[in-house]
């Protein structure tokens, strides 16, 4: 009987070793060509700034080291600046940018006296033949929010030129100045006043533009 059992026992310990052998312990999946996410190559200088333009709203960036600084544009939501902390630094670094739309874009920056490009349009890097097409850069304003600052320029064009008058009797005039509101319009989440400045008193003064 102790034979029967030593024999079962060797026979377990072979099939167990052979288990072993055919599972890992710590399995490893390898990438595929598809999943790599290949980096965006850019220069900069300590002296000058680069300014990267995004197609949507920028919500995250992050540094790979303290030889770069970077950040959104003051009163700007889809442009980053970017820029040498130290001069000459030696090697490559890199940093990240997640924007509104989902898009997520990585970039090698190495550094160089003279870059060879300080703005950088990247809804047009990405598809030069659409962004010939637009003929423009989009840069969203805090202010307007999500909208683009060229349908608000449309808007107040449009305004403008047929200068109609669907608000009356609201105004002020005294002292040979007159101001008029003309009308109220609604764009989305935005108010479009229409007002009307005039001048005929004795100021020489000429209304240029408001604010």
């Amino acid at each position: 009987m102790k034979t029967v059992i030593a024999l079962l026992m060797a026979v377990l310990a072979s099939v167990s070793g052979f288990s072993q052998e055919e599972r890992p312990a710590n399995p490893v999946r390898i990438l595929t060509a598809g999943q790599h996410i290949t980096p965006y190559k850019i220069e900069v200088t300590f002296s000058k700034t680069v300014h990267i333009l995004f197609p949507a709203e920028v919500r995250y960036v992050d540094l790979g080291s303290n030889n770069i600084i970077a950040g959104k544009a003051d009163g700007v939501e889809n442009v980053v600046r970017v820029k040498a902390a130290v001069k000459e630094f030696p090697g490559e670094t890199n940093f990240s940018v997640i924007t509104g739309d989902g898009s997520f874009f990585s970039f090698n920056v190495v550094y160089k006296e003279e870059p060879s490009t300080l703005n950088i349009n990247m809804d047009r890097w990405m598809n030069p033949d659409e962004g010939e097409k637009k003929g423009g850069s989009s840069i969203r304003v805090t202010e307007l929010g999500e909208e683009d600052p060229t349908v608000i320029a449309s808007v107040m064009y449009t305004i403008h030129r047929l200068d109609r008058r669907d608000v009356k009797h609201i105004g002020c005039r005294q002292f040979g100045m007159q101001v008029l509101l003309k009308g109220i319009y609604v764009h989305k989440d935005l108010l479009f006043f229409h007002v009307s400045l005039t001048n005929n008193s004795h100021v020489p003064f000429d209304v240029d533009f408001m604010r």
